[in-house]
């Protein structure tokens, strides 16, 4: 599974642009079919994400991120105080990639994995603070 990174169209579509990075589909696809559902509290994200073929498990807790997994996660948003924000992690082997759906927006902070030795550049920020909320179950 490859991923590849996409940027949040609007500033409440950080959950279906992750999604649509985890499907490897538009953003446009999601945010019809999933969105306004979301908001409304009538699908929940591995809902959607079953429907669609990805399995995923329902993490509870601090549960932390295990090497060899996919992980959608809950961070708090760097650019709305008091918000949070979904970002996709890939922490399988040889991999450690963040996904943060405003990496690329003009005058947005993102996050970014926090390398050993390698300088922040701007608008970047390690994740000090990560609930992972889903883990990606590879049949």
């Amino acid at each position: 599974m490859n991923i590849i990174h996409q940027q949040q169209p609007t500033s409440n579509t950080c959950e279906s642009t992750c999604i649509a990075m985890l499907l490897n589909v538009p953003v446009e696809k999601v945010i019809k079919e999933f969105h306004d559902d979301y908001f409304n509290n009538e699908i929940d994200t591995w809902e959607y994400l079953e429907k669609n073929g990805l399995e995923a498990e329902i993490l509870r807790g601090n549960s932390g991120l295990d090497t060899g997994h996919i992980y959608l996660c809950a961070v708090p948003c760097l650019n709305v105080k008091g918000k949070f924000h979904a970002v996709v992690c890939d922490w399988r082997e040889n991999i450690w990639a963040v996904y943060d759906p405003n990496e690329g927006k003009k005058d947005k902070f993102y996050y970014v994995p926090n390398y050993p030795g390698i300088p922040l550049k701007e608008k970047q920020f390690y994740m000090d603070n990560v609930m992972p909320t889903l883990k990606i179950i590879f049949k």
